[in-house]
């Protein structure tokens, strides 16, 4: 039941949105996550790794059914993610493997983690990650062709957006530029 909310939410209401600058997921709809679970922001590389536990070339694009994800942070620890964890889709595209990345996640009792925002770092800024169709005008965050008219979606990076949840405004997210 959960896999099927994140693909609807994600599948109809931010493709209808168009807001190429979104976190993503869970906590940027302001769904609360249950559980003892804490959001964490951790820096570092995303890896595929295949099933006997062998890393897939950075310059490949790997699949998603025929392997994991892995995150292997700055400071050395590695990180496992939530399986039905659709946002890790971003990981099958070399190009944000190839990046030094800053994640935010709910990190659940078990260190596994289940995605909320990824972001990459370039120049010491931190840039939105995300797939786009200028023809349909509609945002993804997994690369794949556009559920509109089946074009391939454009790999795009844009300087990130900060959003707020302000206690002032019951909590609804504020948008605001850095």
């Amino acid at each position: 039941m959960k896999r099927w909310i994140k693909c609807v939410v994600l599948g109809l209401v931010l493709p209808v949105t168009c807001l190429p600058a979104a976190g993503t997921s869970a906590s940027f709809l302001g769904i609360r996550q249950a559980g003892n679970a804490k959001q964490v922001i951790i820096t570092g590389r995303a890896m595929c790794l295949e099933p006997s536990g062998r890393q897939v070339p950075d310059e490949v694009d790997c699949s998603i059914e025929s392997v994991k994800f892995s995150f292997h942070s700055n400071d050395g620890h590695n990180y496992s993610f939530v399986p039905d964890d659709a946002l890790t889709a971003m990981f099958t595209d070399h190009r944000v493997r190839q990046r030094e990345l800053q994640v935010t996640a709910w990190q659940h009792q078990n260190g596994q983690l289940e995605l909320v925002a990824v972001r990459s770092i370039k120049g010491g800024k931190l840039y939105d990650i995300y797939y786009y169709c200028d023809i349909c005008n509609i945002t993804a965050y997994a690369p794949g062709p556009c559920p509109c008219c089946r074009r391939e979606l454009e790999f795009k990076e844009a300087p990130a957006q900060e959003f707020r949840a302000d206690e002032s405004n019951g909590g609804r997210l504020d948008e605001r530029r850095r």
